[in-house]
């Protein structure tokens, strides 16, 4: 078929340019299928860590919490405040919005 298009055969070279479509699709249909499996693996990767070193992780976030205690308080929360209530809103985005 290549042969034939290369020869100047209209037809076929319509066949051939087809072809090259369909094995796009393909290649990107690979890709997207390749993609999640990658991002299934992070996430065990994240769950597997997470397990094996739960400990070390909850000790590290109590000793931020004894470094930053107003950081880790949700005590600022309630029905009717906003995120610019938070203790911690002005060291981050500046100015509070008025």
């Amino acid at each position: 078929m290549i042969n034939e298009a290369l020869k100047g055969d209209q037809r076929m070279l319509g066949n051939v340019l087809k072809l090259i479509d369909k094995l796009d699709l393909i290649k990107e249909e690979e890709k997207s299928e390749e993609e999640e499996k990658n991002s299934k693996g992070d996430w065990e990767l994240i769950f597997a860590f997470h397990g094996k070193y739960k400990w070390l992780i909850e000790k590290e976030i109590e000793r931020l919490k004894e470094t930053n205690p107003s950081y880790w308080s949700f005590d600022w929360v309630n029905q009717n405040t906003s995120v610019e209530c938070a203790p911690w809103y002005e060291a981050i985005y500046g100015k509070k919005i008025d």
